[in-house]
């Protein structure tokens, strides 16, 4: 007898007011992701989605946002769309995703953006480096440097700047084998970049990984490193020299400092 009573569901959605349907923002988002091979190629439509969709998952249903709409998100950057605003809804979506999951869903289609040819895209991928890096494992990692490398050589300077500025938070996830070789290589080159900020970025940075070094990493770049930019003409890159020479004093000996840190960084007082 009830039965009879309920309203038939196509009545419903034409006589039942359906403005709720068409008008909640979280249906409307369930139906466009449903399609979104649709709309996929359509990279300005693609865009609008996802930066309106990056400030409404925080109010969608947890495991909604985990099994549907972040999987969909993830499977349409492995295709090359959404760009950034992809990317940030992805990280902040993968906040609640445990490391079997993270590895699943979301690094696949950051390994696809670091294919990406749109300079924005990689500048955020920079930007967003710490808040994925410690899940990117191998062969991940060494894919991703391989990826990241080409940005010390580009015509952007921006981009040139966040890469060396990334490898403060990378180093100690790339494998042992690069960081003596191809980082270290990378970071000599950049004390030689027109940009003077650059120059000063690559001292910073050496002077941070120092610790996360091999001991024979450390005695063949450090000293020579520094000393070469306390010779920059650019006064900052000086000035981190320096204080990059005072974070490391541990590693030198007393013979070191006495013969070789000290008449180096004399003359500029």
């Amino acid at each position: 007898h009830t039965a009879k009573l309920r309203m038939n569901p196509s009545k419903l959605l034409v006589e039942g007011g359906n403005d709720y349907f068409t008008d909640n923002e979280y249906i409307q988002v369930q139906m466009q992701l449903e399609n979104i091979a649709l709309f996929m190629k359509d990279h300005l439509e693609m865009e609008t989605f996802f930066r309106k969709l990056e400030h409404m998952v925080s109010s969608f249903p947890k495991m909604n946002c985990k099994y549907k709409i972040l999987p969909k998100i993830a499977e349409a950057t492995q295709f090359g769309s959404g760009g950034t605003a992809a990317l940030t809804t992805i990280l902040k979506l993968a906040e609640q995703l445990n490391t079997e999951e993270y590895q699943t869903l979301v690094i696949p289609g950051i390994m696809a953006l670091y294919q990406s040819r749109d300079p924005n895209v990689r500048i955020k991928l920079l930007q967003t480096v710490p808040m994925y890096v410690a899940h990117v494992k191998e062969p991940s990692m060494s894919q991703m440097w391989q990826h990241l490398s080409s940005g010390f050589t580009s015509q952007f300077a921006e981009i040139r700047e966040l890469s060396i500025k990334a490898l403060v938070h990378m180093v100690a996830h790339i494998p042992e084998r690069l960081v003596s070789t191809e980082v270290m290589k990378q970071i000599w080159q950049m004390q030689t970049d027109k940009e003077g900020g650059i120059r000063t970025n690559a001292v910073i940075c050496l002077g941070k990984i120092a610790p996360m070094l091999s001991h024979s990493v450390r005695e063949k770049m450090l000293i020579p490193s520094f000393t070469r930019s306390l010779k920059d003409p650019f006064h900052h890159s000086r000035i981190a020299c320096c204080n990059s020479f005072a974070a490391t004093v541990e590693f030198y000996s007393d013979q070191v400092l006495a013969g070789q840190v000290l008449p180096a960084v004399a003359p500029l007082c």
